[in-house]
């Protein structure tokens, strides 16, 4: 059975453009869920669609970021308005560190996740992936 996580009051906001690259946007907090679920596959989190705002400069909004535990390296792919992130616990485990520490503010506002020849947790298929943290209204 997956776990599904829903960020209800810190958003996570994905986006993705024809070309296949993909971002994500998401308070500390919010990261922090993420980051969860990278450790605890299978697992879910629910994104949000923004009421009137593009999804510019991207082609669109995502819905969901779906974990599935395999093995081997880390890969991350779209299908439709879905995330997929899938891999060995490891792979996860140290995206799921990166996205915590870009959460602690260590990392700055902002990771890319691009595999580059004889990357050491990402496959060659693996979509780039941007994950930036924003600052939760009020702040």
């Amino acid at each position: 059975m997956r776990a599904h996580a829903t960020a209800k009051d810190d958003p996570v906001i994905g986006r993705y453009s024809k070309s296949d690259e993909l971002a994500i946007e998401a308070t500390s907090s919010a990261l922090g869920l993420l980051a969860r679920a990278l450790r605890n596959a299978p697992s879910s989190v629910e994104l949000v669609i923004p009421p009137e705002q593009d999804a510019g400069p991207y082609d669109g909004f995502l819905v969901e970021v779906v974990v599935e535990p395999t093995t081997g390296k880390l890969r991350i792919a779209r299908r439709g308005g879905t995330l997929l992130i899938s891999g060995g616990d490891e792979s996860r485990a140290v995206l799921a560190k990166n996205i915590e520490s870009l959460a602690e503010g260590t990392l700055g506002d902002h990771i890319h996740v691009e595999y580059h020849p004889d990357h050491y947790y990402l496959d060659p298929s693996t979509a780039s992936l941007v994950v930036e943290r924003i600052h939760a209204r009020g702040q």
